[in-house]
């Protein structure tokens, strides 16, 4: 997929590309791909994480456990799967491979909140316990903005720039402006100092701070 990977990758933490759609994806032990561009004829669940993998049943039940897939759906065809059902089961899949590296492909779309921060602890834990990488694929600013300090923008297909300042109006030429953000640029316009912060609880707490 990238000609070279690891030029993304932040080994202490979320690494997260925005504006960039997969085209081409083959996932392997080094690199795994999760994406609702990937698609299944009529292969059971269970016969797909069995696939390649060589595990017992017994670890095809704690994959699922882990990754918050009801058992039930081993006996499935995978087409008949929700988009959300159908990323974790890939997950699986690739935790049962043991990929090095895991890129999600606005993986979190769709996901409660409950699901949300299960999913980054579970991927925190990935990360610093197993030194399993994670490339997040994500266009939502606000959930970027409570997540990580910096990020990729693609501009086009081929060509990126490292993004650590979230007030650049460049931005948003290609994502739309998360709130917090937004909230600050309004208190600005009214005339108001604002500390530039991108979180939600530390975005209250500078517009307290600035307009108190």
């Amino acid at each position: 997929m990238f000609k070279d990977i690891q030029k993304f990758i932040n080994p202490d933490g979320f690494s997260v590309i925005v504006h960039f759609s997969l085209s081409q994806f083959v996932s392997s032990s080094e690199v795994g791909y999760v994406t609702n561009a990937f698609s299944l004829e009529n292969d059971l669940v269970f016969d797909y994480l069995k696939k390649d993998t060589y595990c017992n049943d017994e670890k095809i039940f704690q994959a699922c456990s882990l990754v918050k897939l009801n058992k039930s759906l081993l006996s499935l065809s995978y087409t008949v799967l929700t988009n959300v059902e159908k990323r974790k089961v890939q997950l699986a899949h690739l935790l049962l491979l043991h990929s090095k590296v895991l890129v999600l492909d606005h993986f979190f779309d769709d996901f409660i909140y409950s699901e949300k921060e299960y999913f980054k602890c579970f991927f925190r834990n990935l990360i610093h316990k197993q030194h399993i990488a994670i490339l997040l694929l994500e266009d939502d600013m606000n959930f970027i903005c409570e997540i990580v300090k910096h990020f990729y923008l693609f501009i086009d297909k081929t060509h990126y720039k490292l993004i650590t300042d979230f007030y650049d109006d460049e931005i948003y030429q290609y994502v739309d402006m998360p709130y917090t953000v937004e909230l600050i640029k309004y208190f600005e316009s009214c005339g108001y100092s604002i500390d530039h912060e991108i979180t939600f609880n530390e975005t209250l707490k500078a517009i307290y701070r600035g307009v108190a």
